[in-house]
């Protein structure tokens, strides 16, 4: 990674010391990547998923906004490193540095974040396996297991979604009485 600075004339660069440590610096502040190898979340009540979604949302964005405003500032220590550019400040850079990850907390901020992150993905990924499962409607269909129940037959009563009801079937799928009709059932909360 060169830090050189265009400008008018060429400047030399960077003492290789100087540059090891910006290095580091890079290193240390830079995020993974996103992980899409999440796993939804199981016997979870979603009653209050929509809750837990937003706050799941709220806390990440919390998080890399706070993560962000150090960032912001690390940065600001590697741009008065480059400014300096002498060996000779080394060590007092690398105390200047430990006390910033001292006081701002910076790994902590980081696990946070990371955590934050996790989390949101993980609950995204649950919403995404819905897919457009009625999340006011407790019953999911048993036949598709996707979508919440709003057709029932008739004359046994047993209950599907409409997008199941819709296959041709002559006989329910559960108990084989013979269908003679769907109904529409209008479920209230």
């Amino acid at each position: 990674m060169q830090y050189a600075e265009l400008s008018g004339g060429e400047e030399e660069p960077l003492p290789l010391a100087l540059q090891d440590l910006l290095d580091k610096i890079d290193e240390e502040i830079h995020l993974p990547p996103v992980d899409d190898d999440v796993e939804p979340m199981e016997g979870y009540d979603f009653e209050k998923f929509k809750e837990d979604y937003t706050a799941a949302a709220t806390r990440m964005r919390a998080a890399h906004e706070k993560y962000l405003n150090k960032y912001i500032k690390f940065r600001e220590i590697e741009e008065a490193i480059i400014s300096i550019r002498s060996e000779k400040y080394l060590e007092r850079f690398l105390e200047i540095l430990d006390d910033f990850r001292k006081t701002e907390m910076l790994p902590e901020t980081k696990e946070e974040l990371d955590q934050a992150t996790k989390n949101f993905q993980c609950m995204k990924k649950t919403a995404s396996i819905l897919g457009d499962c009625d999340m006011g409607n407790k019953y999911t269909c048993f036949l598709c297991l996707k979508n919440g129940i709003n057709m029932a037959f008739d004359p046994c009563g047993h209950v599907v979604c409409s997008e199941c009801s819709r296959h041709p079937m002559q006989e329910c799928p559960f108990c084989r009485t013979p269908i003679s009709s769907a109904m529409k059932l209008y479920i209230s909360n």
